[in-house]
């Protein structure tokens, strides 16, 4: 990736580089890098250096990777929320389509009387209920 972007930079096909990439520091760690350049240029148009900056992003990576995942998913079970229904589906059937074995299911659970259980029994016991109920479908090893 870094090096398709910074070879159309270098050919004069994009006016700038910006890219982010990934590298593995000393201690075995995986750190979000972003790249931002400029080809330098002689009196023919012809690149004969970079000039630009690196800049360790990870940090923001890791709050753009919690919030997407918020938005995603219930707080309370941890579950795939309405939003992330909407969007799976059509990725998953179009990775079924590109497979040799095209098959997929979709389970959904409607949970009839939450209400009343959250109601009569306050919200302690009624955040268990779900809660519960998503630890027995995606038990964690």
């Amino acid at each position: 990736m870094l090096g398709d972007a910074s070879e159309r930079h270098w050919a004069g096909l994009s006016p700038d580089l910006e890219v982010e990439y990934r590298v593995r520091n000393i201690t075995g760690e995986i750190r979000w890098v972003l790249g931002r350049g400029i080809a330098v240029r002689d009196e023919l148009g012809r690149p004969v250096r970079m000039a630009g900056s690196q800049t360790d992003v990870t940090e923001w990576r890791r709050v753009q990777d919690t919030l997407a995942r918020a938005a995603r998913h219930d707080p309370l079970t941890g579950l795939p929320n309405r939003l992330l229904f909407g969007e799976l589906p059509q990725h998953e059937i179009a990775q079924a389509v590109r497979s040799a074995t095209p098959v997929y299911a979709v389970l959904f659970i409607d949970l009839d009387g939450f209400k009343l259980v959250h109601d009569s029994r306050g919200p302690l016991v009624g955040d268990d209920f779900p809660a519960g109920i998503a630890r027995r479908l995606h038990p964690t090893p």
